[in-house]
C-alpha cells in the first residue's frame, strides 16, 4: 500500500525554516539541559568541600519572554497569511459569483429574445397560411359562380328558344308544361353540380390548410422544448462554473441564439408552399354549368315522327281504333328514339305532336 508523501504542517513552528525559529528553539532546548555541577579539588590543608553552583533564574525568563515574544510575532504572522488566503478566496468568488450573475442575464435575455423570433415566426406562417387558402378559395368561388350563371343563362335561353325549335317540326302549340318543368329541373341540377364541386375544393382546400396549421404548430412546440433543453443546459455549465470559481464571460457563445435554426425555418418555409400550390390548384378549378341550351335535331326528328305515323296508319288498316293505334304509333316512336339516339327533348315534342293528333 502506497505511503502519503510527508507535507509540511503551515501552522507546526518546529518545522519552520524561519532563522529566528530555529535559533529560538535551539535556545530552548539549551534551557532544558540538566544543570553543570561544578567541584573543587582538595588539597592537603583543606578537607575535601563540594561547592555547588548558584542557581540563578535570569537566563530561563529571559528565554521565555523571548519564546513567547517570538510566538506572537509568528502567530500574527499566519494570521496575516490566513487573512490574505481568505480575501483572495472571496474575491474570487465575488468574481465568479459576478460572471455567473451577468451570464445568467445574457443568457435570459438572449432567450427572451428568440422566443420572441420563434413567436413572429410562428405568427407570420399562420398568415401566410391564411391568405393563400383565402386566395383558393376566392378562386374556386369565383369559378363557380361563373358556372351558375351560366347555367341560369342557358336556362332562359332554352325557354326563349324551345317554342321555335318546336315550330321548325311542324309541332305547334309552344312548350308544354312538363317541357318547362324539365328546363328548370336541368338548370337545377346543373347548379347543384356546380355547388357540389365547389363545397368539395374548398373542403380539400381548408383540410390542407387545417394540417399545415397543425404542422406549424408542432414544430414551433418542438423548437420550444428545444430552446428550454438547451437553456437548462447552459444553466448547468453557469452553476458548474459558479462552484468551481470560475469568472468566465459568455455572451458570444449567446449571440448564436438570435437567429433561428435553419431546419426550422425551412419547415416552415415548405408548409407555405405546400398551401401555395393547394391555392393555386383550387383557384384554377373549373365547373360546368351542363344544362347548356338543348338543340332539336329536326332531321331525326322528322324521321321518327315519319316511322311513327306509318305505324299508326298501318294499325288503322289492321282494324285497331284510334286510340290503340296511338298506343302503336308511340311505341314505334320509343323504339326509334333508342335505335336513332334521340335527346328526351326530341322525344317529347314528338310524344306530344303525336299526341294531339
Amino acid at each position: 500500500m502506497a505511503t502519503m508523501p510527508w507535507v509540511r504542517d503551515p501552522f507546526d513552528i518546529t518545522q519552520s525554516d524561519s532563522k529566528p525559529i530555529k535559533d529560538l528553539l535551539k535556545a530552548l532546548q539549551d534551557s532544558q539541559q540538566p544543570p553543570t555541577v561544578y567541584a573543587t579539588l582538595p588539597t592537603e590543608t583543606q578537607p575535601t568541600q563540594t561547592t555547588q553552583p548558584t542557581q540563578t533564574t535570569g537566563g530561563g525568563s529571559t528565554l521565555s519572554a523571548l519564546y513567547a515574544q517570538q510566538m506572537t510575532a509568528y502567530q500574527s504572522l499566519l494570521d496575516q497569511q490566513r487573512a490574505r488566503a481568505e480575501e483572495a478566496a472571496r474575491q474570487k468568488q465575488a468574481a465568479a459569483q459576478a460572471a455567473y450573475d451577468k451570464n445568467m442575464g445574457y443568457l435570459t435575455d438572449a432567450y427572451a429574445r428568440r422566443g420572441e423570433l420563434l413567436q413572429g415566426n410562428y405568427n407570420d406562417t399562420l398568415t401566410q397560411l391564411q391568405g393563400q387558402y383565402d386566395y383558393g378559395a376566392q378562386g374556386v368561388n369565383e369559378n363557380a359562380d361563373r358556372a351558375q350563371q351560366q347555367a341560369y343563362l342557358n336556362y332562359m335561353l332554352s325557354k326563349r328558344d324551345l317554342p321555335q325549335q318546336l315550330a321548325a317540326l311542324g309541332i305547334n302549340g309552344g312548350a308544354s308544361e312538363s317541357r318547362l318543368a324539365g328546363l328548370y329541373n336541368s338548370y337545377g341540377n346543373a347548379r347543384n353540380a356546380v355547388d357540389t364541386g365547389r363545397n368539395s375544393d374548398l373542403a380539400s382546400l381548408l383540410n390542407t390548410l387545417n394540417q399545415n396549421k397543425s404542422s406549424a404548430l408542432q414544430a414551433y412546440n418542438s423548437a420550444l422544448s428545444d430552446d428550454d433543453a438547451r437553456k437548462l443546459a447552459y444553466q448547468m455549465e453557469l452553476e458548474q462554473n459558479l462552484a468551481n470559481g470560475t469568472a468566465q464571460i459568455l455572451s458570444d457563445k449567446y449571440d448564436a441564439l438570435n437567429n433561428l435554426d435553419s431546419t426550422y425555418t425551412q419547415q416552415m418555409a415548405a408548409l407555405q408552399q405546400a398551401q401555395a400550390q393547394a391555392a393555386a390548384k383550387a383557384a384554377q378549378s373549373s365547373y360546368s354549368a351542363g344544362n347548356e341550351g338543348a338543340q332539336l335535331n329536326t332531321e331525326q326528328a322528322q324521321a321518327a315522327l315519319a316511322s311513327a305515323a306509318k305505324a299508326y296508319r298501318s294499325a288503322v288498316g289492321n282494324g285497331f281504333n284510334s286510340s290503340q293505334a296511338l298506343d302503336k304509333a308511340l311505341d314505334d316512336l320509343y323504339t326509334s328514339a333508342w335505335e336513332l339516339g334521340l335527346d328526351d327533348a326530341t322525344l317529347e315534342a314528338i310524344a306530344a305532336q303525336i299526341a294531339r293528333g
